[in-house]
């Protein structure tokens, strides 16, 4: 296995939640699927709020579009754009997150990188930031990603 790509991404939590709380927003409907809304809806207890854990996973989703193209270093843009609710963040019954890849980004990520990818992912808060790293790893590919 080798690593094919790296992403990071970091979101200032104050400016997102402004995003949000902007009236006519659709950022919540077009960038998170259903199970992600309700994953992230405020737990008693938890030290998150819904709004940070929302910035971590979009952090995510950005991360991994970045680790994405730097498999493709030297190649076209895989897309002209790109949904987020395509890159869904998950969680095991453990609750270590995951990524699971929707539409069209799942048919060309399949397409150029074949079945035998894994993305790694890491979500992190500190204070008003929100950051995720995503690594993408894959079998050895002689020349590199076509």
């Amino acid at each position: 296995m080798s690593v094919l790509g790296v992403g990071i991404d970091v979101v200032h939590v104050p400016d997102f939640a402004e995003q949000l709380a902007t009236p006519g927003t659709r950022l919540l409907a077009e960038a998170f699927t259903a199970g992600e809304r309700a994953d992230v809806a405020d737990r008693p207890g938890s030290d998150r709020s819904e709004v940070e854990r929302l910035a971590a996973r979009y952090a995510a989703k950005e991360a991994f579009v970045k680790a994405w193209a730097g498999a493709r270093f030297g190649c076209p843009p895989s897309l002209p754009t790109w949904a987020p609710r395509e890159v869904e963040v998950v969680h095991d019954v453990h609750g270590r997150p995951a990524l699971a890849l929707r539409g069209e980004v799942a048919q060309v990520v399949r397409r150029q990188l074949g079945d035998g990818w894994r993305a790694h992912v890491s979500l992190s808060h500190d204070g008003p930031t929100a950051a995720a790293v995503v690594v993408l790893d894959g079998p050895d590919q002689p020349g590199g990603v076509e």
